[in-house]
């Protein structure tokens, strides 16, 4: 039977918890194909559904694997967001999120034969602000973005402190992926009226 209210919902949450921790309890870290529980349809979106959402300037080839980065990008918010997974393995995730949409990020604001956009030494945070202008993302959604654009480049280990211990977190991700679909969207309906 569907689940129809909220306390529904939490007793739902509270049996497959129990039964995903008796599986575990059970294996421990032996592998069991038997022990395969089913990803819930519908978190992950189709490849060819992220395809259609970047704007043509991009090639086939880099809407591609933007759209399986997003892929795991999906997987890895239901993991963030439907389990209480904490600590550092959350942390990990969040950082593992935030280099996959600033991938998506720099992979966009690529443009070919637009002037500080095409290619040559502009930057990602020099890229935003020319969409700034363009009014192709707000300032608010840019300072996300270049927040977003830091932790991605705080990935090189030899430039990280003593420890990333309390860098990443939720909002970090959850807001640079609404700024990134915004820009994504805008950009592609630009590109569109173009053509």
């Amino acid at each position: 039977m569907p689940i129809q209210n909220e306390q529904e919902l939490a007793d739902a949450a509270v049996r497959a918890g129990a039964l995903l921790q008796e599986i575990q309890d059970y294996l421990g870290n032996q592998s069991s194909a038997t022990a395969r529980v089913r990803f819930p349809r519908g978190v992950m979106r189709t490849a060819a559904v992220f395809r259609s959402a970047f704007p043509r300037y991009m090639p086939y080839d880099k809407r591609t694997t933007c759209a399986y980065g997003l892929m795991y990008f999906d997987a890895m918010w239901w993991l963030t967001h439907r389990t209480d997974l904490a600590g550092v393995a959350q942390e990990m995730c969040f950082k593992s999120m935030i280099i996959t949409l600033g991938t998506v990020l720099e992979a966009t604001l690529r443009i070919p034969a637009e002037p500080g956009l095409g290619g040559g030494g502009a930057g990602v945070k020099q890229r935003l602000d020319t969409a700034v202008q363009r009014n192709w993302v707000t300032q608010a959604d840019a300072d996300l973005l270049k927040q977003l654009w830091d932790h991605r480049n705080n990935v090189h280990a030899h430039v990280l402190g003593a420890t990333e211990f309390g860098l990443y977190k939720l909002a970090h991700v959850d807001g640079a992926a609404r700024a990134v679909r915004r820009l994504v969207s805008n950009l592609k309906a630009w590109d569109d009226a173009r053509a």
